[in-house]
């Protein structure tokens, strides 16, 4: 049922015939919070938007405590005026949404989702304005469970399903955490990045919810996003065809490939993007091209590496960097053999052009048909065919 809901839908099917003591209804209140919603969430260090969202937020909840559809135990306390206080705090952040998580998850009306729209670009801000706030884990952890009704007694506790606009963008930050962690966000360098922080990112692309969440990816970091995931995709393909496996991204290699074409020659033209971050976003596409190129059609092959080769690239990437660039001496081996069957029909030339980058393993020319062999003999075999 929640498959394309967008934002507060489910709350207008429920409370916008209603008016508050002022005459105004609930659904001019609720509009409102989607216009400064969106606003504040383009930009999330926009503190002017930021506070316009915060009053229309008071303004419809209160609206809905006056028609008894907000109980008052859900308040977070009160104001020094006396009004009630029904926005979390940063320094309570925590405390705020263990008082409201209860509610959220019930949903009732569909007002939960209300307090969860505003959990979630708090997260966000966190992001972007990471040095006066520290981003929380734990509270993104207990806000997900919430919003994906992770846990048996959510899912039978829930009586109205969140909206897809409100998971979309949950991913949207998951995303754009992992894009930061990465060195992907700004020019700030890359934070610790471990293995299990590779897999989550990996999931987090692969997972259909990606399609959706892209929206909701700010501009600013739109094209850095779009590179990781064709990058991302690209490499995909290349462990799956080097294990035989199907790669799970449906997209064909090609798709990827032009995709990422697009966004690297872009990569020059954009001046919001710094030297620092150009030249990570940059690293990233090629070594995913230079991974992928020797795992897809040969044609295709080709082309991706005249892309590399040439300056429409933005900079001519070296034979030397991309063997750097290869993860073992198999992978090397079969992108070396890539360049000869598609290139000088010279054993010799590829041996003493190439052989360094194989470290203590020897190049062995078997025929014009297969290429090269590598082997680890005493004696240097170069360019010797086996018999």
């Amino acid at each position: 049922m929640s498959d394309d809901l967008s934002a507060l839908t489910l709350l207008g099917e429920s409370a916008d015939w209603l008016r508050d003591q002022r005459g105004v209804s609930i659904r001019d209140h609720r509009l409102e919070v989607l216009e400064t919603y969106k606003t504040a969430w383009s930009r999330p260090t926009h503190e002017p938007r930021h506070e316009k969202l915060r009053t229309a937020l008071v303004r419809l909840l209160d609206a809905l405590r006056q028609n008894h559809l907000y109980p008052s135990t859900v308040t977070l306390g009160r104001h020094k005026s006396g009004a009630p206080r029904f926005l979390p705090s940063p320094p309570t952040l925590r405390n705020d949404f263990e008082h409201l998580r209860d509610f959220c998850v019930v949903n009732k009306f569909g007002i939960g989702e209300v307090h969860l729209l505003y959990f979630v670009l708090l997260l966000c801000r966190m992001l972007h304005h990471s040095d006066a706030t520290p981003y929380d884990l734990v509270l993104e952890g207990s806000v997900a469970d919430v919003i994906l009704l992770r846990a048996p007694i959510y899912r039978a506790d829930n009586l109205v399903p969140f909206s897809s606009e409100l998971r979309a963008r949950l991913h949207a930050v998951r995303i754009l955490r992992g894009m930061k962690k990465l060195g992907l966000f700004s020019e700030v360098k890359a934070g610790e990045f471990g293995p299990r922080d590779q897999a989550e990112v990996m999931d987090l692309l692969l997972d259909k919810s990606k399609l959706a969440a892209v929206a909701y990816i700010q501009r600013a970091h739109r094209l850095a996003f779009h590179i990781l995931d064709e990058a991302s995709a690209l490499e995909e393909h290349a462990r799956a065809d080097a294990s035989e496996h199907m790669p799970i991204d449906e997209r064909s290699p090609e798709e990827i490939y032009l995709g990422l074409r697009k966004r690297l020659k872009r990569l020059a033209k954009r001046p919001e993007v710094g030297p620092a971050l150009l030249e990570r976003l940059f690293n990233l596409g090629v070594a995913a091209t230079v991974r992928a190129l020797s795992h897809v059609d040969p044609a295709l092959g080709v082309k991706m590496y005249a892309f590399l080769r040439s300056s429409t690239s933005g900079r001519r990437v070296p034979h030397s960097r991309m063997f750097q660039l290869l993860p073992s001496n198999a992978e090397r081996l079969r992108f070396l053999n890539f360049l000869y069957m598609n290139g000088k029909r010279n054993p010799m030339y590829y041996v003493e052009q190439f052989e360094g980058h194989f470290g203590s393993e020897r190049l062995r020319f078997v025929r014009k048909e297969v290429g090269f062999t590598l082997g680890r003999d005493a004696g240097k075999q170069t360019g010797r065919r086996d018999s």
